[in-house]
């Protein structure tokens, strides 16, 4: 089960084990849902329960979905376990304008975010 949370300033998101595409895909439909009701532009996921490999083909199409859903109106912070972070979702959905970071560091992503709060991870 994922956890989804509204923190004021911003969205967290807590993605559960095993990974699936289809429940990332609709985690982003979702997200973006709740964004858009609550007002919200700041979205921190923890996506380090992910212990699969994710392939590059899935996350090419992660790349894709988040910018076409989210545009540029949200930042975005993934962190990812160190060994699972290639880039390739990353720079897919920056190259379509996205606001998408990687990161393996909660603290850092929370920095890049503009949010202080260390009772995240």
């Amino acid at each position: 089960m994922s956890i989804i949370e509204n923190r004021t300033t911003y969205l967290f998101t807590e993605l559960s084990a095993p990974y699936s595409f289809p429940v990332v895909f609709s985690m982003i439909e979702q997200v973006a849902k709740i964004c858009q009701d609550a007002n919200l532009n700041k979205v921190l996921a923890d996506a380090r329960a992910f212990t699969e490999h994710i392939s590059t083909f899935d996350r090419y199409r992660i790349g894709v979905e988040i910018a076409k859903v989210f545009g540029s109106h949200t930042q975005i912070a993934i962190v990812l376990r160190p060994s699972e972070i290639t880039y390739v979702g990353e720079n897919t959905a920056i190259n379509r304008r996205a606001k998408l970071k990687v990161f393996s560091i909660i603290e850092e992503a929370q920095q890049w975010l503009g949010i202080s709060e260390s009772t995240t991870g």
